[in-house]
């Protein structure tokens, strides 16, 4: 579940952000570049990070912006909260999808062959409904 533990950490950071900025680049071809601004930009790419690490609730994902190397860098030291990471995910799921399954297809090419593959890769439907699930079990 974490594309951290087969390509390591900097890869993944790479990968997450080279595909958000395409996202954004798509969004400026179609005449949309108001929709995918800085602080938009800041979010897709934390929490596309975070799914394909494996921290999937919100809860998770605002400890990690102050304990994990990887998010902080990513939302450069900014205090994020579980409020604002539930609302974004609500309003551009299919962002976060995109970013995630291309991520995903691009880590999957730079695996081992796949008989030496410690795990398959996990859907990313899945993780953003495990997400999800864990906010909503959190409040219930």
């Amino acid at each position: 579940h974490d594309l951290r533990e087969l390509i390591g950490e900097r890869r993944v950071i790479e990968l997450v952000l080279r595909e958000v900025q395409a996202l954004g680049d798509a969004l400026v071809a179609v005449g949309d570049e108001v929709t995918l601004g800085p602080r938009s930009r800041l979010l897709l790419t934390l929490l596309t990070y975070c799914y394909a690490a494996g921290i999937y609730s919100s809860e998770d994902i605002e400890w990690a912006c102050r304990n994990d190397s990887g998010a902080q860098y990513l939302c450069a030291n900014t205090p994020i909260n579980q409020e604002t990471i539930r609302h974004f995910r609500r309003l551009h799921r299919m962002w976060i999808k995109t970013c995630l399954i291309r991520a995903t297809a691009a880590a999957s090419s730079l695996q081992p062959p796949f008989h030496l593959a410690p795990k398959p890769l996990v859907s990313t439907d899945y993780k953003l409904d495990i997400a999800i699930m864990m906010d909503t079990a959190m409040f219930d």
